[in-house]
């Protein structure tokens, strides 16, 4: 195993859509930088897409700056920060059309 992706549908009353709550992305310290995660983000993206919702959403340590770095690169956006801990959403482009 590379890696897995742990993540759930959430719907949203006031807009009608669901979305998907990404509660844990991991890549094997071993297999990292070389686009497993980039690969489980677009396999989460398609999934998005299949089931029409409207973006994705997770939180991270803000001590985590390799990861941030790398949800940074996707297009990824914090939207909120609260101790350690911060809020980020992406809209992936296959989502926006």
């Amino acid at each position: 195993m590379v890696g897995f992706a742990l993540y759930g549908f959430r719907y949203s009353s006031f807009v009608g859509q669901p979305s998907i709550w990404l509660d844990d992305l991991y890549v094997d310290e071993d297999m990292r930088s070389q686009g497993a995660g980039t690969a489980l983000m677009s396999y989460l993206a398609q999934v998005a897409k299949n089931n029409d919702c409207t973006h994705l959403a997770w939180n991270a340590d803000v001590r985590n700056s390799r990861g941030l770095s790398f949800y940074d690169r996707l297009g990824a956006k914090v939207t909120e920060q609260k101790g350690n801990r911060c809020f980020l959403t992406w809209t992936p482009q296959i989502l926006a059309v």
